[in-house]
């Protein structure tokens, strides 16, 4: 049987095997760089997640830098500030993948997290302008 390993959600993933006739939701699988394995009845049997203090400080690396955005990922949920929302979902309609939930701002979107204690896979640093320069990239290379 195929079992996907993947940097992508397994709803991203799904885009692709469904042409296929590929049902991913009654199969293994890895995803998200292997910050969650589902077994084959879609359940999640191991997952590695990151703590809230990590979270807040992923922010505070780009905190005030143009272009830059960071997305959280709970297993197929994607979460969004407000931050260049037009441009994520363009960016994730070309991609053939679900759309992130806008959550208003970054502070919303780390309430929402707080509050609810919605588990984060995977924090991705996402450049809505091309290339990140070079003191971006250290910033986050230092955070990670």
């Amino acid at each position: 049987p195929v079992v996907p390993a993947t940097g992508r959600s397994r709803a991203s993933a799904t885009q692709c095997f469904t042409r296929g006739g590929v049902d991913l939701y009654s199969r293994p699988g890895i995803y998200l760089n292997g910050a969650i394995t589902y077994d084959h009845t879609g359940a999640v049997v191991a997952e590695k997640t990151h703590n809230y203090d990590d979270i807040v400080e992923a922010i505070k690396v780009v905190e005030g830098v143009e272009g830059v955005v960071v997305l959280l990922y709970n297993g197929d949920r994607v979460l969004a500030p407000n931050t260049g929302s037009k441009e994520i979902e363009k960016i994730y309609k070309s991609l053939h993948t679900p759309c992130p939930e806008n959550c208003g701002s970054y502070e919303n979107m780390l309430a929402k997290v707080h509050e609810e204690a919605i588990p984060i896979h995977l924090i991705h640093f996402m450049s809505l302008e091309g290339r990140m320069k070079e003191n971006v990239l250290r910033k986050i290379r230092e955070f990670a």
